[in-house]
């Protein structure tokens, strides 16, 4: 029910810039300690390098080094002691390699914390966020 207010913060904020990012300032995490934020993640991805590619090729190709593990960039979250994902299809593949090639894989990735000013913004305009969208 919030969906239209989070999508107009997200924009206005540049958040798709934002998650993009840089390799360079990236940090490497053991994809272990990485949580999904879905209970599910589609067979393809949609968008980015692999948009078309099947997960598990995708992840093939990370397990014998075809694909270098530091293409797959992770957007992280820090949320009561644990890195959550936003990028679902990602850290499926890279646990997959991992499977795969019998070995624990490291990701690269941004790591975010949230941010409280935007949760009270989001929480005060409550059902009535059409009035932030104009």
């Amino acid at each position: 029910q919030f969906k239209g207010l989070l999508d107009a913060v997200f924009s206005d904020a540049g958040g798709s810039a934002k998650l993009l990012g840089n390799t360079a300032d990236a940090v490497k995490v053991p994809v272990s300690q990485i949580w999904f934020t879905q209970f599910s993640v589609g067979r393809k991805f949609v968008h980015g390098a692999f948009a078309g590619k099947l997960v598990r090729e995708v992840a093939e190709g990370l397990a014998r080094n075809a694909i270098a593990t530091d293409r797959v960039l992770l957007s992280l979250v820090r949320f009561r002691g644990r890195l959550w994902t936003l990028n679902n299809r990602s850290l499926h593949a890279l646990r997959l390699a991992g499977e795969i090639a019998s070995r624990p894989l490291e990701a690269s990735a941004h790591i975010w914390d949230l941010c409280p000013v935007t949760a009270k913004f989001v929480r005060l305009h409550g059902p009535d966020f059409r009035l932030a969208l104009g």
